[in-house]
């Protein structure tokens, strides 16, 4: 059994790296280790149109988000440390 630590679409992502593995004629123990080595290489990105969920979550307090929605703020999380950045409409910097 493998942890992928993975939801969604990274999920779906090792799903199709691991049938591919099978597919070619890999053993187990050989899918096995192809499978825990692509892992640390899928990266999620969660982006948040709204901070109502942020907020109703307790991720962020409920003024916060209310100057957010005010000022058209946008939210943006990864899988890295599911840490919270909050910026401008297409800006970069969080």
């Amino acid at each position: 059994m493998v942890d992928s630590q993975l939801v969604t679409m990274g999920l779906g992502l090792l799903t199709i790296a691991t049938a591919h593995a099978a597919g070619s004629g890999k053993s187990l123990p050989q899918v096995m280790a192809e499978v825990k080595q692509t892992i640390p290489g899928i990266c999620l990105l969660g982006l948040f149109d709204t901070l109502k969920y942020l907020a109703l979550g307790g991720r962020i307090g409920k003024t916060k988000a209310l100057i957010g929605s005010v000022l058209n703020v946008k939210a943006a999380t990864n899988d890295e440390r599911w840490r919270t950045r909050a910026g401008w409409p297409g800006s970069q910097s969080g």
